[in-house]
């Protein structure tokens, strides 16, 4: 009852709006890979190389956030180290991307 309050005094977080009806998760992946396209074409570079580091970040952050509530701190602490490898990814990729 309090979160519905919550919900209305400040609105739904952006995950649980997203996590919604199917056709909203749609429409909100569509969003996302014409982004990436978008990005790709001005930026001239291959967009398939930017997925990796997306889906990183995807694997780290949806347990996490799903958890987070319950997590003892050596939950955090292995997601912290996580984290830590989807961001060496996330620099190796953009590397191979953009330094020509």
């Amino acid at each position: 009852m309090e979160e519905d309050r919550a919900d209305a005094a400040t609105g739904p977080s952006l995950c649980s709006w997203a996590a919604g009806e199917p056709r909203r998760r749609q429409r909100v992946h569509r969003a996302g890979v014409r982004a990436v396209r978008l990005a790709a074409a001005i930026l001239e570079v291959e967009a398939w190389l930017l997925v990796v580091p997306l889906v990183a970040w995807l694997a780290v952050l949806l347990p996490w956030y799903r958890h987070r509530e319950a997590l003892p701190a050596a939950g955090h602490q292995r997601g912290m180290y996580r984290a830590l490898a989807a961001w060496a990814i996330t620099d190796l990729v953009v590397l191979l991307v953009f330094a020509r």
